[in-house]
């Protein structure tokens, strides 16, 4: 009997042994599920979305190779970039290179509710080859160098200078003609026949005054060590000719090599019109060739202004009260991450329903003729990041 009740007693152990480990699974993946699913089992995420993490996905390459953000050096600086584009508060599509990429994650992708499509663009309208209109009803914000953007990301810029700086200046006597033997040069690395005409007007100022042409497009390499900064000291004048003439479109060319390290006057051709630069820059630092009725009068010009220093130094005396700035790349990123963290307008439902107008070739940019190598280059780059070639 005692034997039997033992075994009895065995058995039903037993039994409870393999019903136990038998649960216990079970009751992992219930806890599981449930942890995943339910929010009193999860860290509490906060509400305000100015103080949590944004993440952002970077949708396309750039110039058809991969890139990143870093947001060390930000002063809003709570921002990541993610692989995961379902938990990302923000996709970044380049222009450049935006088709075919905005088609495949529209095509296999479900679109979460809360997230923000960004049109990102630092090349002109002229140099993408797909009709804008076909994005219209997608993007939530632009980031351009536009400055009707929703994310303003312009290639420079100029600020006033503290009064002490200014004080500083103003017991030093300048001369910027000095030391510069030589009236004029050019330096371009794209040699593509876009709309801007400026090799025309180049070849037109050569007849009349002397400019060196420095890049790959006259087989004329840049002195070594290429330094803008030394080659400025020689150069009274700087060509920032721009390969379209687009709204807004003004990049180091102008801010950078001319204005910025260069201290060279820049003879510029860019933008819609003058305003564009006129509105955005320090007062009397240009000229705008199409303030001339043709090339010889802008090269007498040139040529006067080489032989009176008085009037050449007119086109610095704003270095006594302003500084140009060249944007940099992390201020790119930044401009990207306050706004992100800007509560108000991320929590705005917005759609651009016309981005063909804001991002319009026709209309926005003058002498149309779309560069034959945009959809050429679309194209290697998607088979590229395909390929996992960059």
């Amino acid at each position: 009997m005692i034997m039997e009740a033992m075994e009895r007693r065995a058995h039903s152990k037993r039994r409870c042994r393999k019903i136990i480990i038998a649960l216990v699974p079970a009751f992992c993946i219930v806890y599981v599920f449930i942890y995943m699913q339910c929010p009193l089992f999860n860290i509490p995420t906060p509400k305000n979305p100015a103080i949590s993490t944004k993440k952002l996905f970077l949708a396309t390459p750039m110039f058809m190779s991969r890139w990143h953000m870093n947001f060390d050096e930000c002063p809003v600086n709570d921002c990541v970039t993610t692989e995961d584009f379902y938990a990302a508060d923000a996709v970044v599509f380049h222009n450049y290179e935006i088709q075919p990429w905005l088609w495949w994650y529209s095509t296999f992708y479900q679109r979460p509710p809360n997230q923000k499509w960004i049109f990102f663009g630092q090349e002109s309208e002229v140099r993408t080859a797909w009709d804008s209109a076909s994005l219209n009803n997608i993007f939530n914000w632009t980031a351009t160098y536009k400055r009707t953007s929703d994310i303003v990301v312009p290639y420079g810029g100029y600020t006033r200078l503290t009064q002490q700086e200014q004080m500083t200046l103003r017991k030093k006597t300048f001369d910027y003609a000095r030391g510069k033997s030589k009236l004029a040069m050019i330096l371009s690395s794209h040699c593509g026949a876009l709309t801007s005409g400026r090799w025309e007007l180049v070849e037109e100022l050569q007849k009349y005054i002397n400019i060196d042409v420095f890049g790959k497009c006259h087989n004329t390499p840049c002195p070594e060590p290429c330094n803008i900064e030394e080659m400025g000291k020689q150069y009274k004048f700087y060509l920032s000719f721009e390969n379209s003439r687009c709204e807004d479109y003004i990049t180091e060319k102008f801010w950078g090599n001319a204005l910025g390290s260069g201290e060279m006057v820049p003879i510029v051709l860019g933008g819609y019109n003058k305003t564009d630069y006129s509105d955005v820059s320090p007062p009397n630092s240009f000229i705008h060739a199409t303030d001339f009725k043709t090339p010889r009068e802008l090269a007498n010009y040139m040529l006067l202004l080489d032989k009176e220093d008085a009037l050449y130094n007119e086109y610095h005396r704003w270095r006594r009260t302003h500084k140009v700035f060249k944007q940099k790349i992390v201020n790119k990123d930044c401009s990207f991450c306050k706004n992100l963290h800007n509560a108000t307008k991320f929590e705005k439902h917005s759609i651009h329903k016309d981005l063909h107008t804001f991002w319009n070739r026709q209309t926005n940019c003058k002498v149309i003729n779309l560069p034959s190598d945009s959809f050429h280059n679309a194209v290697i780059s998607y088979t590229r990041y395909l390929f996992g070639i960059i």
